[in-house]
């Protein structure tokens, strides 16, 4: 029967598989899966620094929000700051500290956290989040280990997700790829394997796949090690979800690595500077993989324990040698789809106009998208019947969402009587976005007597004759 089972899930996957309903696939378009994993707002620009560096843009970070700090308008303001730097967040879910461990999060916590989720304003279409963290430890998950009951989260969760929107890109929990199956762990094949016994679409409510590729034992490993507990745990891993069904190709995002060092200390682990070599050889040769999305290794800036041998900084504010090592490294530009919208306001113009004047009107455009507006990448697109050269308009200002641009708009009427009309649209790179504005006009001629009243300043937003602009 669980043969029969598994030929009809497999052959679901082939038709749906795992991710299907993801709406945009992150290796669609330029991707920097350079990353890093924070903990904190103030260490945007730094991450900023590493990751986007050396033709490097939109790299990655991972931030954990915990469930007593759904705090919309902080984290709005967070996302605006990734937005400015252009850093992609991959946010993981968790609860909040409990008996020594972590409290288990519950199917009906769902809803709550869809709804502050959906509230704020995603920096890209994508929007990443991670249910929770390695629940085959007893002690992120309530002191238990008990894989059926994260099926069901995860399914709640995904389905309130999906449901307040299908840009949420839904990733399950990194799981411990060195835990030994023990009174308080599980070793990750069991884990996923007792998770499909009891539910076998379980896979099907995931985008992509997280990886925790530490390199073990000791999170330090060779980067030439293979296999499960090394930095390329992540193959291991979709080789075993291959069994369930799970395609080879889902996108992988490793948001926890690293090796640990002495911290510049005689006893310890490895020196810094060989955690950068090894750091070196695993992102130019082991990340290459066409499947990773983004690397995150763990952590940007923690210099105390018990995280104080994975920091890349040290305490008093320098950086180890791997943050130079991979900064300088070779990087592509990514290009995320983000959502561009404008909305026209006070954009009104009159149903007639007179012959051969200049006629200037100011209006505002809302950002109510995802990216930020600038001259170099956007522009009011125009489209008339006027004579060429009769439309100008002034540069689109840094407008960030939420805020307004304000525009100016020159039209210079012929000086044949006749009936016009004009568009507008925003657009980038040659691709119109957001509301489109439409009026028709009838160019009149001028009576005499308007002269005297209309030189050398016009009312009604004309504003002089063409004779004098």
């Amino acid at each position: 029967m669980k043969k029969l089972i598994l030929f009809f899930i497999a052959l679901a996957l082939i038709f749906f598989p795992a991710g299907a309903h993801a709406v945009v696939s992150p290796l669609s378009s330029p991707n920097n899966l350079y990353g890093i994993h924070i903990l904190s707002e103030g260490d945007i620009p730094a991450a900023a620094k590493l990751v986007n560096s050396s033709g490097g843009t939109w790299g990655y970070v991972t931030l954990v929000i915990e469930d007593g700090d759904r705090d919309v308008a902080k984290w709005q303001e967070i996302f605006d700051s990734l937005r400015r730097y252009r850093l992609i967040p991959l946010v993981r879910l968790a609860t909040h500290a409990e008996d020594g461990g972590w409290a288990k999060p519950r199917p009906e916590d769902a809803v709550a956290w869809s709804q502050f989720l959906n509230s704020l304003n995603w920096v890209v279409k994508n929007r990443y989040v991670v249910l929770f963290n390695e629940p085959n430890h007893a002690q992120e998950w309530g002191g238990e280990v008990k894989p059926e009951e994260y099926v069901a989260v995860a399914a709640a969760f995904s389905r309130e997700l999906k449901a307040a929107s299908d840009d949420f890109f839904v990733l399950p929990a990194g799981l411990d790829a060195a835990a030994p199956d023990s009174a308080s762990t599980m070793t990750l094949l069991t884990y996923l394997s007792w998770a499909f016994d009891y539910d076998p679409n379980f896979f099907t409510h995931f985008d992509g796949w997280t990886s925790h590729s530490y390199p073990n034992p000791d999170f330090s490993g060779s980067p030439a090690a293979t296999g499960l507990g090394s930095v390329e745990s992540f193959k291991s891993e979709l080789n075993y979800l291959s069994r369930f069904g799970v395609g080879p190709n889902l996108p992988v995002f490793i948001t926890e690595t690293g090796w640990a060092h002495n911290q510049e200390k005689v006893l310890g682990a490895h020196t810094p500077q060989a955690v950068a070599d090894y750091f070196t050889t695993a992102f130019t040769q082991i990340w290459q993989d066409p499947r990773v999305v983004a690397v995150t290794p763990f952590v940007l800036n923690y210099p105390q324990d018990p995280f104080g041998r994975f920091s890349w900084q040290k305490p008093e504010g320098s950086f180890y040698p791997q943050f130079e090592a991979v900064k300088n490294l070779d990087k592509p530009a990514g290009d995320p789809e983000q959502i561009h919208y404008g909305q026209f306001a006070d954009a009104v113009l009159p149903d007639k106009l007179v012959v051969d004047y200049h006629y200037a009107f100011s209006f505002k455009i809302k950002n109510l998208g995802q990216s930020i507006w600038d001259k170099e990448n956007y522009s009011l697109n125009f489209a008339t019947n006027l004579p060429a050269g009769s439309i100008s308009v002034s540069p689109l200002p840094v407008t960030e969402p939420f805020a307004e641009a304000k525009l100016n708009l020159v039209v210079a009427t012929p000086d044949v009587p006749g009936e016009y009309n004009l568009s507008l649209q925003l657009q980038k790179d040659g691709l119109v976005f957001g509301d489109k504005f439409v009026t028709h006009f009838t160019v009149v001629s001028r009576p005499s007597f308007l002269d005297a009243f209309l030189h050398p300043v016009a009312t009604f937003n004309l504003y002089c004759p063409t004779a004098s602009c």
